[in-house]
């Protein structure tokens, strides 16, 4: 199982929508990695990744 199915499966107990609490442990997985995982466009300048992630629902539909 990767780390996002293992955060999924870990917070299942929290009641939010599984699409939340995945997107949730892509983001898990963006923080850890940090600026150690980058590509490179031009040589010596490398790009690294981003993850901007805005869940949008109504009140009440376990967001947080």
């Amino acid at each position: 199982m990767d780390l996002v199915s293992s955060f999924v499966d870990a917070t299942s107990v929290l009641g939010a929508d599984p699409l939340f609490r995945r997107w949730g442990g892509m983001c898990l997985t963006s923080c850890l990695l940090g600026r150690r995982v980058w590509t490179t466009v031009r040589a010596g300048r490398p790009l690294y990744p981003h993850l901007y992630v805005m869940l949008v629902a109504t009140s009440g539909f376990g967001k947080s």
